[in-house]
């Protein structure tokens, strides 16, 4: 075939080409995304056909001006085999160069350009001198060798921007399996470029194939995912060009286009921008600017996170897309990619985000309408959300602790963190509660190297984003963890702007007003002491602004010890009315003035105030107090109020204001106001007048140790109370002293919880009072924290000892002790006296906290663990253990019952830190000791000195050995807990399996009494012939034999599934959380772990043969009748002789 025996086809798609230029391209429009992903509508929405497809048929054809229908297409044109014979698609006059540089900056036009006649087959590329040659040559019969280029070896094809219209296109192709080269074709006008684009780009879709990687880049590139753990099975590789615009020199006015050869690898959390054969550069910041001017592009990193990108933009003019992706500290980077399959590796990339986040979207599109429209099929890989959780779910359909979100959050979490490039063992969190109702508590970071002891910036808001992107929690509370760095203006940062808030509030404001609105599950949020509004900044109008929003289901708000402007209190206030007020508020230590508090309150009285349950208004000072009317309102109207907190409150007469509520309250604090003695009179009456359970907090209220006897004796031990006086001068007036030591040993009076902390004691006095409470049979926690010593005490005496550890041995009442941040005295005591634990059999919970006790007190503890076997919870941080010591308790635990263990923070952080300011010292006095050796001259002194130099060489090789283990052990110390837990948890099932054996049997037993019973007073009774006389149902089986179907709470650090025992933990006092935070709550400062004041509640037996007596003993749908007692009796039991 000639090429005049083909120039119809030729004019006629030039004339069709010449008909439609004057037509514009229509493009998606920029989306803005509104917190949902728009492929999973997409997804869910039916083809036009009806047809399902995959994710590789969501491909357009190509965009030209030759054919508008092609853009509204939704799936590919289909493939036609290449055959032998040629067919021609287009031709014209070009100016060519071969081979260009890729590493340097074209110019254009270039010296080594010719002009030429270009011919484009469907199969090839050929090249003439003239018109006239191509004319006279059969098609047919030119070899491929003679091409100018085979389509199927083109990876690329797109148009050069330049400061001049140069109209000139580029083209990438493959020689020989590996090395890539390009040629540049220029032509004389706009249509004409357009044109050879368009034809080119469909003429090489084709018949190309994406499988233009060699053995070995396909190897060098799977290695290096390898090493980020990223590998998926069905993992995608494209050769692809990266381009770049800058300039090649200082003195250059106007940048220029840079092209490089790179493989791009899509992975489980990143896609990967990686060197081919042919040589991409891919640097290190470091190298950039050396390299940058004379060897071609650089990428400071060759990773970017799946969602780091925050939009893709492909116009469809040629091959080129471009995807911008999330910088730390840097405004958003936009990567400029071209190749020939870029609508495919669009759609792969949709798809492997959407995968990992397939509930908001994160990112923007704009892209043409067959692309914008077309369903973005979910992975079906192991990187994908759907696929892990089924996988999970089908290996662990029998595991009650299984949880579907959890391994959803630890998902979406784990795409952050390489998005962020963020280490993910350095974050520590627990999540439980059931399905659709969440429960997170972010707890202190993990000691990682050297890693700070506070979450980081990035940190924290890939904890933020995370829980955006599972709108299951119920409650979030990150209090006690410092959010001040996001308390801050979002900066040219791109992870400081969130996708789904673009409202002009601080980083942080952002975060949580998106949480806020997009989790409808969402009713208690904890930000208690996180430092937000220091800054002097409106950080908490976001709160305001979202309890405006309609349908927000939050009621519950813990907001103390921040700082809040008067601008957050008027839109805070604005939220109230809209909200129609709230359950739980809890606003200490806000340093706001008495009239902004009423204001709050007033506003909380206006709307349903029996709503109210929990209202936290106190100082932590004396400050000017609230009106009493509006205190008498809250405690007349809020008939549901059960916590009410208005310490600091100067001048309130609470024994006048008590009586006038009906209702009980179970907490009552009053700390931080000085009372009299008709207050604390006014209020003994109060506490006589109920014994309902109460929490009563008195703390630094100026009471001496006749106020706390007074109080004391008024307290019956049926009530339960709880009574905080921590800060009183109890030693203040000496003569009360001898009245008030013999209410410990009353066995009928006084409170079942007890806090004297930030106390300072007398050796003597402090030692009578250890003496009292050996005996006394009414406390069950007491809590001595922050205790301290009058001046001129220097050590406590042997018979304190002695004394101190009677009260740990023979105490049969004392169930919770704690000790926490007490002086340094008292440390050294309690070391000694842990000995006195070995024949302990009440105490379950033990507080050594910053007490300074060493390695002696740990291997003091690890001792009497070994022993004791009641002690299930101790607290050790902050007493500067050593690797021995915590070696000591390792090995302690294991033969213990200790189950709860935090991590110890702040010993582990000191002792790193210890050991590297060791190693220095000692590396620097052995350079000191070999270089007097040297110089020395005097033999006995460079012999002494080589001996000193041996040891410290020994003692800095022991720290080093201790630097590099010490975590280590730390770690086998936890896991030996959690060892302890799990056995813990299989032996309570055990038990409570024993316990419904036992109920089972009694029911069968009253039941055959019962019909005893009944054969004896219904010996007349003659069954008719219509009674069955065998069960025509099977028997119920045991209620041990019925396993629940629901799953329970899960934990980031999970029970293993126990496979022929059934999951009873709902029935096990505590619950089944396996770690739990050290650090208490606002809500929990007067009640030490009162949880466990309430005796575990126990289930009505199942009763499973006894029924509702209406059933007919006719209807067969039970195995027996209902007789007189209501109850069904089996048939098969019946055994009566018939009347003759």
């Amino acid at each position: 075939m000639t090429l005049s025996s083909t120039r119809t086809q030729g004019s006629i798609i030039s004339s069709a080409s010449s008909a439609s230029s004057g037509g514009s391209i229509h493009h998606a429009t920029l989306i803005k995304s509104d917190g949902y992903s728009p492929s999973l509508t997409a997804f869910y929405q039916k083809p036009h056909d009806n047809t399902p497809r995959s994710s590789s048929d969501i491909v357009s054809d190509v965009a030209s001006d030759l054919d508008y229908s092609m853009y509204r297409t939704h799936s590919l044109p289909e493939i036609r085999p290449v055959g032998r014979q040629q067919h021609v698609v287009h031709s014209g006059e070009v100016m060519l160069h071969e081979k260009p540089d890729s590493g340097k900056l074209q110019l254009l036009p270039m010296k080594k350009s010719k002009r030429v006649y270009l011919v484009l087959t469907d199969t090839c590329l050929l090249q003439f001198k003239s018109s006239a040659k191509a004319r006279t040559t059969d098609l047919g019969k030119v070899a491929s060798k003679d091409a100018l280029l085979q389509l199927n070896s083109i990876f690329a094809v797109h148009v050069l921007t330049t400061a001049s219209e140069s109209h000139t296109l580029r083209i990438e192709y493959i020689i020989d399996d590996q090395r890539t080269s390009a040629i540049l074709i220029q032509v004389d006008s706009v249509h004409a470029l357009k044109e050879w684009t368009a034809l080119l780009r469909k003429s090489i879709r084709q018949i190309s194939s994406t499988f233009l990687l060699s053995a070995s880049e396909r190897y060098s590139a799977i290695d290096r995912v390898k090493k980020q753990n990223d590998v998926q099975e069905d993992m995608a590789f494209f050769k692809i060009v990266f381009k770049e615009k800058r300039r090649q020199s200082t003195n250059d006015l106007v940048p220029k286009e840079v092209h490089v050869t790179v493989i791009l690898a899509i992975g489980k959390y990143s896609f990967y921008l990686l060197p081919s054969a042919s040589g991409a550069l891919i640097h290190s910041a470091q190298e950039n600017d050396k390299k940058r001017s004379t060897t071609g592009p650089a990428l400071e990193r060759d990773r970017y996170g799946l969602l780091a990108v925050s939009h893709i933009e492909y116009e469809n003019a040629d091959d080129t897309f471009k995807v911008w992706v999330r910088q730390i500290g840097k405004p958003n980077l936009p990567l400029s990619l071209a190749s020939t399959w870029c609508e495919q590796i669009i759609q792969k990339l949709r798809q492997a985000i959407d995968s990992l986040a397939p509930i908001r979207c994160t990112y923007t599109l704009r892209l043409p309408d067959h692309l914008q429209q077309s369903a973005v099929v979910p992975l079906t890989c192991a990187s994908s959300y759907f696929h892990q959780a089924k996988v999970a779910k089908d290996a662990q359909s029998d595991d009650p602790d299984f949880d579907e979100q959890f391994l959803q959050f630890e998902l979406v979490l784990h795409a952050h963190c390489a998005a962020l490039n963020l280490n993910k063992a350095r974050l520590f969190y627990d999540v439980s509660g059931p399905m659709d109702a969440k429960r997170l508590v972010l707890l202190p970071p993990n000691a990682i190297n050297q890693s700070a002891d506070t979450y980081s910036k990035y940190e924290l808001i890939a904890l933020l984003r995370s829980v955006w992107h599972n709108p299951f929690f119920q409650q979030v509370n990150f209090s006690h963890h410092s959010l001040e760095e996001l308390d801050k203006r979002p900066e040219q940062d791109g992870w400081s702007r969130h996708p789904r808030s673009n409202k002009s509030y601080t980083i942080l404001a952002n975060e949580l007003y998106a949480i806020l609105i997009d989790t409808p599950t969402l009713r208690k949020i904890d930000l208690t002491d996180c430092h937000i509004g220091t800054n002097q900044s409106s950080s908490w109008t976001f709160l305001g602004t979202a309890l405006q929003e309609k349908d927000i289901p939050l009621d519950q708000i813990a907001i103390g010890k921040n700082a809040m402007s008067s601008i957050d209190i008027q839109e805070f206030v604005n939220g109230l009315h809209v909200s129609k007020g709230l359950s739980h508020l809890d606003m200490h230590d806000m340093n706001l003035n008495a009239r902004q508090m009423e204001q709050v309150i007033s506003t909380l009285l206006s709307y349903a105030p029996e709503r109210l349950t929990f209202l936290d208004v106190s100082y932590a000072t004396s400050m000017p107090s609230v009106s009493p009317g509006l205190v008498e309102a809250i405690l007349i109207r809020c008939t549901h109020l059960r916590v009410l907190r208005l310490g600091g409150h100067c001048g309130l007469k609470f024994g006048e204001l008590l009586f006038k509520r009906e209702a009980p309250l179970t907490e009552l604090d009053m700390s931080n106001i000085q009372h009299t003695d008709d207050d604390v009179l006014q209020l003994t009456q109060w506490i006589r007048s109920s014994q309902e359970r109460r929490v009563l907090g008195l703390n630094s209220c100026g009471l001496h140790g006749g106020h706390l006897r007074t109080i004391m004796e008024a307290i019956s031990q049926s009530t339960n109370t709880h009574l905080s006086f921590s800060g009183n001068p109890v030693l203040k007036d000496v003569v009360y002293l001898p009245k008030l030591f013999p209410v410990f040993m009353q066995a009928t009076r006084g409170p079942t919880s007890l806090a004297l902390g930030r106390i300072e004691w007398e050796e003597s006095t402090i030692r009578e009072l250890f003496d009292c409470l050996r005996d006394n049979q009414t406390l069950i926690r007491l809590d001595m924290a922050e205790s301290g010593f009058v001046l001129g005490t220097d050590q406590l005496s042997y018979d304190t000892v002695r004394v101190l550890t009677r009260l740990l041995e023979r105490n049969a009442t004392l169930k919770e002790l704690s000790f926490k941040s007490s002086a340094p005295l008292l440390g050294k005591a309690i070391t000694q006296a842990l000995v006195g634990l070995k024949l302990n059999r009440s105490l379950e919970r033990l507080d050594l906290t910053n007490l300074s006790m060493g390695d002696p007190g740990a291997e003091a503890l690890a001792d009497a663990l070994q022993r004791n076997k009641t002690l299930h919870s101790i607290e050790i941080d902050g007493n500067k253990i050593s690797i021995q010591g915590f070696r000591a308790l390792s090995g302690a635990l294991s033969k213990s019952t200790v189950i709860e263990l935090s991590r110890p923070y702040k010993d582990l952080r000191y002792q790193l830190q210890t050991l590297r300011e060791t190693i220095a010292g000692l590396i620097q006095s052995e350079n000191e000791m070999q270089w007097f050796i040297i110089h020395s001259t005097q033999a006995s002194e460079t012999k002494r000195t080589r001996a000193q130099l041996q040891m410290q060489n020994q003692a800095r090789r022991s720290a080093e050995s201790s630097y590099s283990k010490i975590t280590g052990v730390v770690n086998k110390m936890m896991q030996m807990v959690e060892e302890n837990h799990k056995q813990y948890s299989v032996e309570q099932r055990h038990a409570r399996t024993l316990q419904l054996h036992a109920e089972y049997a009694a029911e069968e037993l009253a039941i055959a009494q019962l019909r005893l019973q009944s054969d004896q007073a219904h010996h007349f009774y003659q069954p008719s012939p219509r009674h069955i006389t065998q069960s025509p149902l099977p028997s119920p089986p045991p209620p041990w034999a019925t396993s629940s179907s629901t799953p329970t709470s899960s934990s980031r650090y999970r029970e293993n599934s126990i496979a022929n025992i059934p999951d009873y933990s709902s029935y096990s006092p505590g619950g089944s959380a396996i770690r739990r935070s050290s650090t208490l709550s606002s809500s929990d400062s007067y009640s030490f772990h009162s949880s466990s004041m309430e005796s575990p509640t126990r289930p009505p037996p199942r009763r499973r043969y006894a029924t509702s007596p209406s059933i007919s003993e006719h209807e067969f749908d039970h195995p027996g009748f209902t007789d007189d007692f209501g109850i069904i009796v089996r048939q098969e039991l019946i055994t009566r002789p018939t009347d003759p």
